[in-house]
Protein backbone atom coordinates (compact mmCIF):
# COMPACT_ATOMS: atom_id res chain seq x y z
CA UNK A 1 0.00 0.00 0.00
CA UNK A 2 1.45 3.25 -0.66
CA UNK A 3 2.07 5.73 1.72
CA UNK A 4 -0.75 8.69 1.71
CA UNK A 5 2.13 10.87 3.16
CA UNK A 6 2.39 14.01 0.62
CA UNK A 7 5.28 15.36 -0.27
CA UNK A 8 7.01 17.77 2.27
CA UNK A 9 9.11 18.77 -0.74
CA UNK A 10 6.66 21.00 -2.19
CA UNK A 11 6.39 24.26 -2.56
CA UNK A 12 3.14 25.40 -4.22
CA UNK A 13 1.75 28.55 -5.00
CA UNK A 14 -1.12 29.78 -7.07
CA UNK A 15 -0.55 33.32 -7.45
CA UNK A 16 -3.79 34.34 -7.44
CA UNK A 17 -4.91 38.57 -7.56
CA UNK A 18 -6.60 37.44 -4.19
CA UNK A 19 -3.82 35.70 -2.79
CA UNK A 20 -2.10 38.61 -3.73
CA UNK A 21 -3.95 41.43 -2.07
CA UNK A 22 -4.75 39.32 1.04
CA UNK A 23 -1.15 38.64 1.77
CA UNK A 24 0.94 41.90 1.09
CA UNK A 25 -1.27 44.33 -1.22
CA UNK A 26 0.88 43.84 -3.94
CA UNK A 27 2.24 40.72 -5.97
CA UNK A 28 5.86 39.64 -6.97
CA UNK A 29 6.33 37.79 -9.86
CA UNK A 30 7.89 34.05 -9.33
CA UNK A 31 11.48 33.74 -10.70
CA UNK A 32 13.87 31.26 -12.02
CA UNK A 33 17.12 32.06 -12.74
CA UNK A 34 20.27 29.93 -14.50
CA UNK A 35 23.52 31.56 -15.01
CA UNK A 36 25.59 30.99 -18.12
CA UNK A 37 29.22 32.26 -18.13
CA UNK A 38 28.59 35.90 -16.80
CA UNK A 39 24.73 36.20 -18.33
CA UNK A 40 21.20 35.44 -16.48
CA UNK A 41 18.62 32.90 -18.16
CA UNK A 42 15.73 34.27 -16.08
CA UNK A 43 12.19 32.61 -15.98
CA UNK A 44 9.38 34.97 -14.87
CA UNK A 45 5.55 35.15 -14.45
CA UNK A 46 4.22 38.01 -15.79
CA UNK A 47 0.80 38.87 -13.84
CA UNK A 48 -0.76 37.75 -10.88
CA UNK A 49 -3.32 35.13 -12.65
CA UNK A 50 -0.10 32.84 -13.25
CA UNK A 51 0.49 29.52 -11.42
CA UNK A 52 3.67 28.38 -10.16
CA UNK A 53 5.04 25.65 -8.45
CA UNK A 54 8.29 23.97 -7.43
CA UNK A 55 9.36 20.64 -6.48
CA UNK A 56 12.78 19.37 -4.98
CA UNK A 57 14.39 16.33 -4.24
CA UNK A 58 18.21 14.41 -4.32
CA UNK A 59 19.78 12.25 -7.40
CA UNK A 60 20.97 9.43 -7.53
CA UNK A 61 23.01 8.16 -10.56
CA UNK A 62 23.42 4.49 -11.29
CA UNK A 63 23.14 1.38 -13.20
CA UNK A 64 19.40 -0.46 -13.78
CA UNK A 65 19.92 -4.15 -12.00
CA UNK A 66 15.80 -4.94 -12.21
CA UNK A 67 12.34 -3.68 -12.56
CA UNK A 68 9.52 -4.95 -11.06
CA UNK A 69 6.52 -4.14 -10.36
CA UNK A 70 7.12 -0.37 -10.52
CA UNK A 71 10.30 -1.06 -8.12
CA UNK A 72 13.61 0.69 -10.06
CA UNK A 73 16.18 -1.49 -8.71
CA UNK A 74 19.79 0.40 -8.97
CA UNK A 75 23.01 -1.40 -8.35
CA UNK A 76 24.56 -1.02 -5.16
CA UNK A 77 22.19 2.45 -4.64
CA UNK A 78 19.01 0.43 -3.46
CA UNK A 79 15.21 0.80 -4.60
CA UNK A 80 12.58 3.18 -5.84
CA UNK A 81 8.91 3.78 -6.13
CA UNK A 82 7.19 4.75 -9.23
CA UNK A 83 3.60 5.64 -9.99
CA UNK A 84 1.48 7.61 -12.36
CA UNK A 85 2.84 11.15 -11.07
CA UNK A 86 6.70 10.12 -11.53
CA UNK A 87 7.82 12.10 -14.71
CA UNK A 88 9.83 9.25 -16.88
CA UNK A 89 11.40 11.14 -19.78
CA UNK A 90 13.22 10.15 -22.83
CA UNK A 91 14.83 13.50 -25.20
CA UNK A 92 12.53 15.40 -23.28
CA UNK A 93 9.73 13.39 -23.75
CA UNK A 94 7.53 11.54 -22.19
CA UNK A 95 8.40 7.76 -21.95
CA UNK A 96 6.84 4.39 -20.23
CA UNK A 97 8.85 2.44 -17.63
CA UNK A 98 8.90 -0.50 -20.07
CA UNK A 99 10.87 1.76 -22.36
CA UNK A 100 14.27 1.34 -20.05
CA UNK A 101 16.34 -1.52 -19.64
CA UNK A 102 18.32 -3.57 -16.97
CA UNK A 103 22.08 -2.67 -17.55
CA UNK A 104 20.85 1.23 -18.48
CA UNK A 105 22.87 4.00 -16.87
CA UNK A 106 19.75 6.73 -15.36
CA UNK A 107 19.44 9.56 -13.50
CA UNK A 108 17.20 9.17 -10.89
CA UNK A 109 15.27 12.00 -8.59
CA UNK A 110 13.76 11.00 -5.83
CA UNK A 111 12.05 11.84 -2.65
CA UNK A 112 13.02 10.49 0.61
CA UNK A 113 10.46 12.06 2.88
CA UNK A 114 7.86 9.73 0.70
CA UNK A 115 8.22 6.43 1.13
CA UNK A 116 5.81 3.44 0.34
CA UNK A 117 5.39 0.77 3.17
CA UNK A 118 8.90 -1.21 1.57
CA UNK A 119 10.69 1.82 2.59
CA UNK A 120 11.37 2.42 -0.52
CA UNK A 121 11.89 6.74 -1.20
CA UNK A 122 9.73 7.60 -4.17
CA UNK A 123 10.45 8.32 -7.91
CA UNK A 124 10.11 12.10 -8.86
CA UNK A 125 11.85 12.23 -12.23
CA UNK A 126 13.58 9.28 -14.33
CA UNK A 127 15.54 9.99 -17.42
CA UNK A 128 18.91 7.93 -19.30
CA UNK A 129 22.14 9.40 -18.06
CA UNK A 130 22.98 12.08 -21.08
CA UNK A 131 26.81 11.93 -22.26
CA UNK A 132 26.95 15.63 -21.34
CA UNK A 133 25.67 14.98 -17.67
CA UNK A 134 28.29 12.45 -17.23
CA UNK A 135 30.77 15.47 -16.36
CA UNK A 136 28.10 16.83 -13.86
CA UNK A 137 27.34 13.52 -11.79
CA UNK A 138 30.31 14.43 -8.80
CA UNK A 139 28.73 17.87 -8.94
CA UNK A 140 25.32 18.42 -8.47
CA UNK A 141 23.28 15.92 -5.57
CA UNK A 142 20.11 18.44 -5.43
CA UNK A 143 17.34 18.74 -8.23
CA UNK A 144 15.08 22.08 -8.63
CA UNK A 145 11.55 21.47 -10.74
CA UNK A 146 9.80 24.95 -11.43
CA UNK A 147 6.48 25.33 -13.48
CA UNK A 148 4.92 28.48 -14.85
CA UNK A 149 1.81 28.42 -16.54
CA UNK A 150 -0.05 31.86 -17.60
CA UNK A 151 -2.96 32.04 -20.41
CA UNK A 152 -1.68 35.70 -21.03
CA UNK A 153 2.30 33.78 -21.24
CA UNK A 154 5.26 33.77 -19.19
CA UNK A 155 8.62 35.32 -20.13
CA UNK A 156 11.78 33.85 -20.57
CA UNK A 157 15.02 35.97 -21.06
CA UNK A 158 18.41 35.60 -22.32
CA UNK A 159 20.72 37.94 -20.67
CA UNK A 160 19.88 41.67 -21.87
CA UNK A 161 19.55 40.15 -25.31
CA UNK A 162 16.86 38.09 -26.26
CA UNK A 163 13.23 37.73 -24.54
CA UNK A 164 10.86 34.14 -25.36
CA UNK A 165 7.47 34.01 -24.26
CA UNK A 166 4.90 30.91 -24.31
CA UNK A 167 2.50 30.06 -22.39
CA UNK A 168 4.09 27.05 -20.04
CA UNK A 169 7.36 26.78 -18.72
CA UNK A 170 9.61 23.83 -16.81
CA UNK A 171 12.60 24.52 -15.45
CA UNK A 172 14.73 21.47 -14.71
CA UNK A 173 18.01 21.79 -13.13
CA UNK A 174 19.37 18.33 -12.65
CA UNK A 175 22.53 16.69 -14.01
CA UNK A 176 21.85 19.18 -16.80
CA UNK A 177 19.80 22.64 -16.54
CA UNK A 178 17.04 22.60 -19.07
CA UNK A 179 14.00 25.28 -19.74
CA UNK A 180 11.13 24.13 -21.86
CA UNK A 181 8.66 26.87 -23.29
CA UNK A 182 5.94 25.30 -25.13
CA UNK A 183 2.09 25.76 -25.15
CA UNK A 184 0.08 24.00 -22.27
CA UNK A 185 -1.62 24.59 -18.96
CA UNK A 186 -0.26 23.35 -15.42
CA UNK A 187 -2.86 23.07 -12.77
CA UNK A 188 -3.20 21.66 -9.02
CA UNK A 189 -5.84 18.42 -9.31
CA UNK A 190 -7.48 16.05 -6.55
CA UNK A 191 -8.21 17.26 -2.99
CA UNK A 192 -6.34 16.76 0.67
CA UNK A 193 -3.90 13.68 -0.14
CA UNK A 194 -4.70 13.06 -3.66
CA UNK A 195 -3.55 16.70 -4.62
CA UNK A 196 -0.89 16.54 -7.50
CA UNK A 197 0.63 18.71 -10.39
CA UNK A 198 -0.70 18.42 -13.70
CA UNK A 199 0.85 19.42 -16.39
CA UNK A 200 -0.55 19.31 -19.73
CA UNK A 201 1.61 20.14 -22.68
CA UNK A 202 0.81 21.08 -26.23
CA UNK A 203 2.24 21.20 -29.69
CA UNK A 204 1.17 24.33 -30.86
CA UNK A 205 2.19 25.61 -34.23
CA UNK A 206 3.62 29.51 -33.69
CA UNK A 207 2.55 29.73 -29.74
CA UNK A 208 6.51 30.26 -28.78
CA UNK A 209 7.80 33.74 -29.51
CA UNK A 210 11.55 34.52 -29.39
CA UNK A 211 12.08 38.48 -29.77
CA UNK A 212 15.71 40.20 -30.47
CA UNK A 213 16.28 43.73 -31.65
CA UNK A 214 13.71 44.37 -34.62
CA UNK A 215 13.29 40.56 -34.95
CA UNK A 216 10.84 38.04 -33.84
CA UNK A 217 10.13 34.87 -34.69
CA UNK A 218 7.61 32.33 -33.79
CA UNK A 219 7.99 28.42 -33.25
CA UNK A 220 6.18 25.08 -31.54
CA UNK A 221 8.43 24.52 -28.44
CA UNK A 222 11.58 25.82 -27.12
CA UNK A 223 14.59 23.87 -25.44
CA UNK A 224 17.32 26.25 -23.80
CA UNK A 225 20.42 23.25 -22.59
CA UNK A 226 22.43 25.13 -20.20
CA UNK A 227 25.18 23.36 -20.92
CA UNK A 228 25.30 24.65 -24.68
CA UNK A 229 24.13 27.38 -24.31
CA UNK A 230 21.63 26.80 -27.07
CA UNK A 231 17.68 27.79 -27.38
CA UNK A 232 16.45 24.79 -29.96
CA UNK A 233 13.19 25.76 -31.00
CA UNK A 234 10.80 23.56 -33.45
CA UNK A 235 9.19 24.85 -36.26
CA UNK A 236 7.65 25.67 -38.18
CA UNK A 237 9.16 28.73 -38.47
CA UNK A 238 7.86 32.35 -39.21
CA UNK A 239 9.89 35.11 -38.76
CA UNK A 240 9.25 39.09 -38.93
CA UNK A 241 11.34 41.84 -38.64
CA UNK A 242 10.05 45.47 -38.30
CA UNK A 243 11.45 48.22 -40.06
CA UNK A 244 11.33 50.71 -43.42
CA UNK A 245 11.29 47.76 -45.07
CA UNK A 246 9.96 45.00 -43.51
CA UNK A 247 10.93 41.05 -43.67
CA UNK A 248 9.21 38.54 -43.28
CA UNK A 249 10.62 34.71 -43.63
CA UNK A 250 10.23 30.85 -42.84
CA UNK A 251 12.18 28.11 -42.10
CA UNK A 252 12.07 24.43 -40.41
CA UNK A 253 13.89 25.33 -37.61
CA UNK A 254 15.11 27.67 -35.19
CA UNK A 255 17.93 28.15 -32.15
CA UNK A 256 19.58 31.02 -30.88
CA UNK A 257 23.13 30.95 -29.28
CA UNK A 258 23.38 32.79 -25.66
CA UNK A 259 26.91 33.38 -26.68
CA UNK A 260 27.18 35.02 -29.56
CA UNK A 261 23.75 36.30 -29.41
CA UNK A 262 22.79 35.02 -33.17
CA UNK A 263 19.63 33.05 -34.39
CA UNK A 264 20.01 30.10 -36.75
CA UNK A 265 17.61 29.51 -39.04
CA UNK A 266 17.53 25.76 -40.44
CA UNK A 267 15.43 24.02 -43.47
CA UNK A 268 13.83 25.71 -46.45
CA UNK A 269 15.02 29.49 -44.97
CA UNK A 270 13.03 31.92 -47.43
CA UNK A 271 13.59 35.86 -46.68
CA UNK A 272 10.65 38.39 -48.56
CA UNK A 273 11.54 41.94 -48.62
CA UNK A 274 9.43 43.96 -50.58
CA UNK A 275 10.17 42.46 -53.95
CA UNK A 276 13.22 40.49 -53.46
CA UNK A 277 12.59 36.92 -51.94
CA UNK A 278 15.93 34.94 -51.28
CA UNK A 279 16.19 31.07 -50.62
CA UNK A 280 18.84 29.31 -48.50
CA UNK A 281 19.44 25.89 -46.69
CA UNK A 282 20.60 27.84 -43.95
CA UNK A 283 21.35 31.45 -42.49
CA UNK A 284 22.86 32.82 -39.38
CA UNK A 285 21.24 36.37 -38.40
CA UNK A 286 23.47 39.10 -36.52
CA UNK A 287 20.36 41.21 -35.30
CA UNK A 288 22.59 43.91 -33.82
CA UNK A 289 24.58 44.43 -36.99
CA UNK A 290 21.53 44.14 -39.09
CA UNK A 291 23.13 41.91 -41.52
CA UNK A 292 22.40 37.67 -41.88
CA UNK A 293 24.63 35.79 -43.94
CA UNK A 294 22.77 32.71 -45.74
CA UNK A 295 24.38 29.49 -46.90
CA UNK A 296 23.77 26.71 -49.77
CA UNK A 297 25.22 23.72 -51.13
CA UNK A 298 26.33 22.82 -54.54
CA UNK A 299 23.29 21.45 -55.53
CA UNK A 300 21.02 24.14 -53.88
CA UNK A 301 22.85 27.18 -53.91
CA UNK A 302 21.76 30.12 -52.18
CA UNK A 303 19.56 32.36 -54.46
CA UNK A 304 17.97 35.81 -54.07
CA UNK A 305 15.64 37.27 -57.00
CA UNK A 306 13.92 40.48 -57.64
CA UNK A 307 13.09 42.89 -60.29
CA UNK A 308 16.50 43.42 -61.22
CA UNK A 309 17.78 40.29 -61.73
CA UNK A 310 18.67 36.38 -59.54
CA UNK A 311 21.78 36.05 -57.97
CA UNK A 312 22.91 32.64 -56.46
CA UNK A 313 26.14 31.42 -54.59
CA UNK A 314 27.92 29.20 -52.09
CA UNK A 315 27.13 31.81 -49.19
CA UNK A 316 25.82 35.54 -49.52
CA UNK A 317 25.44 38.46 -47.16
CA UNK A 318 21.93 39.71 -46.88
CA UNK A 319 21.70 43.64 -45.58
CA UNK A 320 18.66 43.05 -43.08
CA UNK A 321 17.97 47.32 -43.23
CA UNK A 322 18.46 47.83 -47.14
CA UNK A 323 17.73 44.31 -48.60
CA UNK A 324 20.77 44.65 -50.34
CA UNK A 325 22.76 41.11 -51.02
CA UNK A 326 26.07 40.10 -51.69
CA UNK A 327 27.68 36.63 -53.40
CA UNK A 328 30.78 36.23 -50.80
CA UNK A 329 31.28 32.54 -52.62
CA UNK A 330 29.93 30.85 -55.88
CA UNK A 331 28.79 33.64 -57.57
CA UNK A 332 26.24 33.29 -60.65
CA UNK A 333 23.64 36.20 -62.14
CA UNK A 334 21.00 36.57 -64.17
CA UNK A 335 20.33 40.26 -64.64
CA UNK A 336 17.56 42.12 -66.60
CA UNK A 337 18.26 44.23 -69.21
Amino acid sequence: MTSKRRLDSWLLLWAGATLALALAQEWYPATVELVRRGKTIVAQQQTPESFFAAEFGDIVVGQIEAIEQGVIHLKGRGAYWTNAETRIQRQHRQARLEEFEVGEWVELVFNSDRKNDAGQSFVMRLVPLSKSAEQSVEKRTKYNYAVMSDAKRVKVTFGQDATAFGHLVLVDQGLEELILLTDGIARLAGEGDTERLEVTRKATPNSVEIQQGRSRAFGTELLYNNETGEASVSGPIKLERSGDKPLSGSANALSYNVDDETLLLVGQVRLVQKDRTTTAQSAVVREKDGVAFLYGTPQAPVSSESKDGKVRGARLKYNLDTGDVVVLEGIQGEFQD
